[in-house]
């Protein structure tokens, strides 16, 4: 159910998939941070803001957005929070209320879903849906939505005109987009909107799919990557050589989101500002101020004191430092960040006849339980697949418990007793991790070169900028061994997270970061992309039961995204982008 096996170029594919998913924290944040707590322009929480309610608020986060055009280069997590805050979705995933958080269902049903810009849909046979909108909603310019912004949105996407085609990957994958303008020396014709998505009439939208997707075409439509443009705003801006307003889009957000920006300064800050004729009313907040502070420990004081409501993107020890203080509230539950080990087929010891005893035996000398409590400090719990366990099929295995003595036993079994040869491998025993992230991947990469040399196995530490990392992960391919901690896979499903990283390019797979290549396995992800049903679940049922027993990645922790409110906020709406606040749900 995930995107086209159809032929293309992995290559292609390979390069689409790192800026349109994997872009995140991990990658972009490095250059970005201002130093300093610079909280000019900032209004207490109980200050006027001049409308209704008249509350504001100040944000802070290390990252401020270098711009808002969803398929440039800026796709970092300050461009995710301004696309939620001023964008609608035509529809969005159910999210019940847990402990100061609306949590999201990944695992809804078609019928599950929230209307959002849209008020219903009917798919009217495998391959088509009819999609009604919204009446008399007005966008931040104040045009009315109709089924002409839809079929911009979807035609802008298909035009991949951008630096980057984020849109058009989200639309691959809910079975609307084909490849065709992605492939090599793609004809002009192919980046055209033909029937792919029809205005039926002023307030109807015909979606014609390439193949059938079920429930994973409404997941890409739940996508902050597909959400609606404001089509009349977007066109007055346009030229000749930027038909598509990349760059007027880049410092502005023509959407039908709660808010509006009135002030942006790249890098530095964000005032957003609510609307009044917001179709789903006015937010209690309604201006909000979002400043970039670099340093951790700077938020995490302003928010002690009282110079700044929420705190964004703290690492566990900052979470810890605020557990028990009682003006902070910290809210949050498990979502799509997960960190695993990868193993690479393209290097011994590892691609070795016996290899999988030795993945084996690696897996059960983890200090699993250590690296939960000590080093994410509890805001962290055991991952027990490939796949997250809040995605739709995920199949828990809880085979690999720390046992060392299981792990020499199978050590020996692979040929290497006591670890006696493993030495003429050592280029491929290094373990590389992001050493801009090294206060809490070292302790962790620590821990696990102590359990290993007690059984046998030496490897070496190797930190790396981010970008290089990130570079060699997903497109080189050329680490031996690596810690990967950003990883959020941006469709919640199993299958979508099997095609990503396991099934080889060859066959239809995206990234493969560890060159796993296994026929069988290869089979049945190809034929889950369509499946549905009892089909899909036995599927990904038997391919997360060879993923646990080949590991060509060991799971390790999913990672629980929080962030901190100062009392008596709460009211949290989590997306797929970590610690991004929807300030329309905020409350007190």
């Amino acid at each position: 159910m995930s995107a086209s096996v159809d032929a293309r170029d992995p290559r292609s594919e390979r390069i689409d998939f790192v800026r349109a998913t994997v872009g995140r924290r991990g990658f972009l944040a490095g250059g970005l941070a201002i130093g300093g707590l610079a909280l000019a322009g900032c209004a207490s929480s109980g200050s006027s803001a001049g409308s209704k309610s008249g509350l504001s608020l100040t944000s802070l986060s290390d990252v401020i957005a270098r711009g808002f055009d969803r398929d440039g280069p800026n796709t970092d997590p300050g461009f995710a929070e301004a696309a939620y805050n001023t964008f609608d979705g035509l529809v969005a995933y159910p999210q019940p209320l847990r402990d100061g958080a609306f949590v999201p269902n990944f695992s809804a049903g078609i019928d599950e879903f929230v209307p959002m810009l849209a008020t219903s849909w009917k798919q009217v046979n495998p391959k088509q849906w009819v999609v009604n909108l919204r009446k008399g909603v007005k966008s931040a310019a104040g045009n009315e939505l109709t089924s002409a912004d839809v079929v911009y949105t979807f035609a802008r996407a298909l035009s991949v005109s951008g630096s980057a085609s984020n849109s058009w990957f989200l639309g691959n994958v809910g079975g609307i987009l084909t490849v065709a303008p992605v492939l090599p020396n793609a004809p002009a014709s192919a980046k055209k909107l033909t029937n792919e998505v029809v205005a039926v009439d002023k307030y109807t939208v015909q979606f014609n799919l390439f193949q059938p997707t079920g429930r994973l075409f409404m997941v890409a439509l739940a996508d902050t990557n597909l959400t609606i443009f404001d089509s009349a705003e977007m066109k007055k801006h346009a030229t000749a050589s930027d038909p598509w307003s990349h760059t007027w889009g880049n410092e502005h957000c023509a959407g039908f989101g709660p808010y509006t920006i009135t002030t942006y300064t790249p890098g530095s800050q964000i005032i957003y500002e609510a609307r009044k004729d917001y179709y789903r009313g006015l937010p209690k907040y309604t201006r909000v101020i979002t400043n970039a502070v670099a340093e951790a420990g700077s938020r995490v004081a302003a928010i002690k004191t009282g110079q700044a409501q929420i705190a964004e993107y703290l690492d566990p020890a900052d979470l810890a430092d605020l557990k028990g203080d009682k003006s902070v509230n910290l809210v949050g539950s498990y979502t799509n960040d997960i960190t695993f080990i990868c193993l690479n087929y393209s290097y011994a010891p590892w691609n070795l006849p016996s290899n999988h005893l030795l993945r084996q035996a690696v897996a059960y000398a983890i200090p699993y339980d250590d690296i939960v409590s000590q080093d994410y400090l509890g805001f962290a719990r055991r991952m027990y697949s490939q796949v997250p366990s809040t995605f739709a099929n995920y199949v828990p295995n809880t085979t690999y418990q720390t046992n060392l003595a299981k792990a020499k036993a199978l050590l020996a079994q692979a040929g290497f007793p006591g670890g006696k040869g493993l030495s003429k491998y050592s280029s491929g025993l290094t373990m590389y991790y992001v050493s801009e992230r090294a206060s809490l991947l070292e302790p962790v990469v620590n821990r696990i070169q102590t359990n290993l040399a007690s059984i046998g196995v030496s490897i070496t530490l190797q930190p790396l900028p981010q970008s290089e990392f990130a570079t060699k992960q997903l497109q080189t391919g050329d680490m031996p061994m690596s810690l990967f901690d950003f990883s959020s896979p941006s469709v919640p499903t199993a299958t979508f997270v099997t095609k990503l990283l396991y099934q080889t390019p060859s066959s239809g797979g995206l990234v493969d970061p560890t060159h796993y290549s296994n026929k069988s396995f290869d089979a049945l992800s190809t034929t889950a992309q369509t499946a549905s049903g009892s089909q899909l679940t036995s599927l990904t049922t038997q391919m997360q039961k060879i993923l646990m027993t080949d590991l060509p990645t060991i799971p390790l922790v999913e990672v629980r995204p929080v962030l901190a409110m100062a009392k008596p906020l709460t009211g949290w709406y989590q997306v797929l982008d970590a610690t991004v606040p929807e300030f329309y749900y905020v409350t007190s």
